[in-house]
């Protein structure tokens, strides 16, 4: 019996920055109201303080996770999952700009790229599809024209 562990890389908008940009929101709205400033500063700071607060609840997120038997992606407020067994093909490579890409090919002929695997270092992204048992080739970099 083989145990395969989760695998995931996920971004999403639940994370310091966002919460530093909720605090300015704030911050900037308290001064705009205690001071008694032009109608328009307290207005557009609540429109951003709306703005970023939409952000937090909905929450979007970009990634993927291999589960023990499939492959789960993000994509804004989506999710997708697919089983392994109905993965034909992945191709793992780095595209001319050095970004990581990641082309699922399903049984069906279907191909989807999965986001979130820019930052991915490529051959750890090929030994955790390894490890679940799909099919990994090497893409190659497109020549670029001249």
């Amino acid at each position: 019996m083989v145990l395969v562990e989760t695998f995931e890389s996920r971004g999403q908008a639940r994370r310091g920055r966002t919460y530093l940009a909720l605090g300015l929101g704030m911050a900037a709205l308290y001064y705009a109201l205690k001071h008694d400033m032009d109608p328009i500063v307290p207005a557009l700071a609540g429109i951003y303080l709306a703005l970023v607060l939409v952000r937090l609840i909905l929450n979007p997120t970009r990634g993927f996770r291999l589960g023990e038997n499939r492959l789960t992606w993000y994509a804004g407020l989506r999710r997708y999952s697919l089983p392994y067994d109905e993965l034909d093909t992945v191709s793992i490579g780095r595209n001319p700009n050095g970004k990581t890409l990641c082309v699922v090919t399903t049984r069906d002929g279907q191909t989807l790229s999965l986001p979130g695997v820019e930052r991915s270092d490529p051959g750890k992204l090929m030994r955790e599809f390894g490890l679940h048992g799909v099919p990994i080739m090497g893409l190659s970099p497109r020549p670029m024209a001249i």
